[in-house]
């Protein structure tokens, strides 16, 4: 290969490998790196934000739920919280179906508990049942939930509230010795 060969050689390569480097692209469209919070209708003809981000998240090291974010209960419907709870805890698995509400309870059927009540074990169900509670009792005048499904290894139907997860937590304190107590904080 002669010396002008292996210049115009080389000059191809680079030529090629700069062009294949180059990952932007022309667009005509503005950049905007700003996000727009904008009302969504979803399709329940309910409206939300779009932070799907859960209402309230499991804290394993209390066994107790935490509140992730604030919302507005004047403004809230069972259904979308439903969804919501679909969306970010069971996935496909684990659904919740609004059975009705009466005075201050809220009643849900979980057909095909078997993920929840044998499979995820009892730390599991417990962040599901507990995490559900707290975001259904976010509804005005709402104080308990009932969920139907069949008795499992690590969860059993019956109606949950908030005072009953806070009361079993400040059982569960009063319990630890102080070793217990010590490593927790560490």
């Amino acid at each position: 290969m002669t010396r002008l060969s292996k210049t115009f050689f080389i000059f191809i390569l680079v030529t090629l490998a700069t062009a294949c480097g180059n990952s932007e692209t022309e667009s005509n469209e503005p950049q905007n790196s700003e996000t727009t919070n904008i009302e969504i209708p979803d399709r329940l003809g309910f409206t939300f934000s779009p932070d799907r981000s859960p209402i309230w998240i499991y804290d394993h090291n209390k066994s107790l739920p935490q509140q992730n974010r604030k919302v507005d209960s004047d403004t809230l419907q069972p259904q979308v919280l439903i969804d919501l709870i679909n969306s970010t805890k069971g996935g496909d698995t684990v659904r919740l179906e609004l059975k009705g509400i009466s005075n201050d309870t809220v009643f849900l059927k979980i057909h095909n508990s078997e993920i929840l009540t044998q499979q995820m074990g009892s730390a599991g169900a417990d962040d599901y049942l507990s995490t559900a509670t707290f975001t259904l009792t976010e509804l005005e005048k709402v104080k308990y939930v009932n969920f139907d499904f069949e008795v499992g290894d690590h969860a059993s139907p019956g109606t949950y509230s908030r005072e009953y997860y806070i009361d079993r937590h400040e059982r569960n304190e009063k319990l630890k010795t102080p070793q217990q107590i010590n490593a927790s904080r560490h």
